[in-house]
């Protein structure tokens, strides 16, 4: 397994949307027993994995769309 980058290295810094997100990572961080950075930690893996795809896939078809228009 790759070495695991400490975010604080990155200057990474959360401010929550709103603050019914603060206090639902708050929350979501007291009933595991662990941190609200641990909460963010997954959120964000989740939602890479959940989005990235979708976006390399959209980027594939706006490319060929702009090569079959540029052929034309």
């Amino acid at each position: 397994m790759p070495e695991q980058p400490i975010l604080s290295d990155f200057g990474i810094k959360y401010i929550p949307y709103s603050i019914q997100d603060h206090y639902a990572i708050s929350h979501l961080a007291k009933v595991n027993n662990t941190s609200k950075a641990q909460i963010i930690k997954i959120a964000v893996h989740e939602w890479i994995r959940e989005n990235l795809p979708k976006e390399i896939e959209l980027a594939a078809v706006l490319t060929e769309l702009n090569e079959v228009a540029e052929g034309q």
